[in-house]
């Protein structure tokens, strides 16, 4: 394989991603000129009816528009939203919701954050790239453009290449992190022996995958490679065997290196470290001599090794990989279940539940120039994400026929926005500019993480939210506060109790309450005005204070109704 010199590297990148080439697959995929929408119907349906089973019924228009919302939006909608997309008899109406949706402010940001938490890893501890991918998704970059941006191979304002140096103190992780997340395999199961679930990803796999970056270090906040170093990773098997690997693909492919073209090879690498370490230390002395001293900053290696792995994985034959694994996370951040379970081994001996609907959507997403929006409004737009949570029949059928809708945990995010966005109607005032809408988005935004972004956990497969969450909301005043914040004095104004006891079941739950809800309730706020009059304060048992109506929606909101998409 050539050598791609580090001035050529945005070349080699734009060159691929904008010669995009097809999948070889199966000849009998539906033709490429459906929608992606119907052709996950033909498949999700056709699976179904060979299982004899019987999907659920379409969700109505109320908890159809609360789920899009909450994954186009990232927030429930305004009780006005609610109210023009339930009246509307438009038959087209769901169609013209979802681009609304894709085409705003709301979208943008709530994309960007779930490619953010995609890309931090499965224990959300990876760099922060929401500045990033806000960019990225406004300017509709493809995927495969954006791999090229994070591995730090094409360069892009606001650092991409952090997804890499934030990890490249411990290239093991970063290994395992750009398999799993890029290629939907877990590698570090062959760290030390053969791949349990594998057997043909041995040690050699993973040493080979990290040994395309075994050059990258970071200097003064910069991504950088070695021009020197040995071009082949020494490693000891489980069985005390003694091995060496060079840069090898997760396919087996190896990829050729050029020559050193220095006698002595040692004595290069010792010196270029030796370089390294005086060039930092200068900078260290500048620093203490004037806050804008100029950094010195190391030449880049002339061979980039993370380039061959970008260009590797870009091949015609390869790249249905990148596009199988960004779709099957797609789906399972909008189904609450992959197409492949789990997401991180997608491999030949873990077959897909539905294979050519992924072959198809893969090849789709190739097809245009991997534009992941038209897959995600695919996916809502079909009538299978549109499905009840409510099966038809006792037996609830098994999530991998898609037959019926999963209940999905909310996101911090979707929490934290949801929470501040009840009772708030800035937003569904007409005549904003978009700068205006961004910058209001951009601080609920802000507030929803700083209020609710640590309080609950962001979702895994098969959590179980406990009430840990609720108890850390009703002992904390700013927490409390701010739930229902500018819905509570609403509350106040309107005409009747029956009256305030709906509005409140509208912004926070996006329904009616029952008669034995609204009973409840009424019930509730009788037996606290009876009793508030003769209660007195105990000094000596300091409490958070807070009215009847903040108890209420403190009870709405943490309610699993509330916590769940559904």
């Amino acid at each position: 394989m050539r050598s791609v010199p580090l001035g050529s590297r945005r070349l080699v990148c734009t060159t691929i991603f904008l010669t995009v080439t097809r999948l070889s697959v199966a000849a009998d995929l539906l033709p490429a000129d459906q929608s992606p929408q119907a052709v996950i119907d033909y498949y999700v349906s056709a699976k179904i009816a060979a299982a004899g089973v019987t999907a659920a019924a379409a969700a109505d228009d109320a908890t159809f528009l609360r789920r899009l919302t909450l994954d186009l939006a990232g927030r429930i909608p305004t009780p006005r939203e609610l109210e023009e997309f339930t009246q509307s008899t438009r038959p087209t109406k769901r169609e013209e919701w979802i681009d609304r949706f894709v085409n705003s402010h709301w979208y943008v940001r709530q994309m960007a954050s779930v490619l953010n938490g995609i890309l931090r890893g499965s224990g959300n501890d990876g760099p922060d790239l929401q500045d990033y991918l806000l960019v990225a998704v406004r300017e509709r970059r493809g995927w495969n453009q954006m791999f090229c941006e994070m591995l730090g191979v094409a360069s892009a304002d606001l650092k991409p290449e952090r997804f890499v140096q934030g990890r490249v103190n411990d290239l093991d992780l970063l290994t395992r992190d750009v398999s799993s997340i890029f290629f939907g395999i877990n590698i570090s199961c062959s760290q030390c022996h053969v791949h349990p679930y594998i057997e043909s990803l041995t040690q050699d796999h993973f040493f080979g995958m990290r040994a395309f970056f075994s050059r990258s270090y970071a200097f003064e906040d910069r991504l950088f490679e070695r021009q020197f170093s040995n071009s082949r990773v020494k490693f000891t098997t489980s069985g005390g065997e003694n091995r060496e690997v060079g840069l090898m693909f997760l396919t087996g492919l190896n990829v050729d290196t050029p020559a050193q073209t220095v006698e002595d090879l040692p004595k290069a690498i010792a010196d270029e470290q030796k370089t390294l370490d005086d060039l930092k230390k200068r900078n260290e002395e500048n620093k203490k001599k004037t806050e804008k001293s100029a950094i010195e900053y190391p030449l880049n290696a002339e061979f980039s090794y993370r380039a061959q792995l970008v260009e590797v994985a870009l091949k015609t034959e390869n790249q249905h990989i990148l596009a199988k694994s960004l779709v099957n996370r797609l789906w399972h951040r909008l189904f609450g279940y992959g197409l492949v379970m789990r997401i991180d081994q997608m491999h030949d001996e873990n077959h897909a539940s539905h294979p050519q609907l992924l072959d198809w959507l893969a090849r789709d997403l190739m097809d245009n120039k991997f534009d992941f929006h038209r897959i995600v409004r695919g996916i809502v737009s079909s009538q299978t994400y549109a499905r009840s949570s409510h099966p038809l029949t006792a037996d609830r059928p098994s999530r991998e026929l898609f037959a019926v809708a999963n209940l999905r945990p909310l996101t911090p995010r979707q929490f934290g926005m949801s929470i501040l966005i009840a009772g708030d109607d800035s937003f569904d005032e007409d005549g904003q500019s978009l700068t205006v809408q961004d910058e209001k988005i951009a601080v609920l935004e802000g507030h929803a993480n700083q209020l609710f972004g640590d309080l609950i956990e962001q979702p895994y497969d098969d959590m179980q939210v406990n009430a840990i969450e609720a108890l850390r909301m009703s002992n904390d005043p700013e927490r409390l506060n701010a739930i229902g914040e500018k819905l509570s004095s609403k509350l106040q104004g309107a005409e009747s109790r029956p009256k305030q006891i709906e509005m409140a079941f509208l912004n926070i739950l996006s329904r009616l309450p029952t008669k034995e809800e609204s009973t409840r309730v009424d019930e509730f706020l009788a037996e606290y005005e009876r009793s508030s009059a003769d209660k007195k304060d105990d000094d000596s048992k300091p409490q958070v204070k807070h009215s009847a109506w903040q108890q209420v929606l403190w009870a709405l909101t943490t309610s699993p109704e509330f916590r769940f998409n559904h």
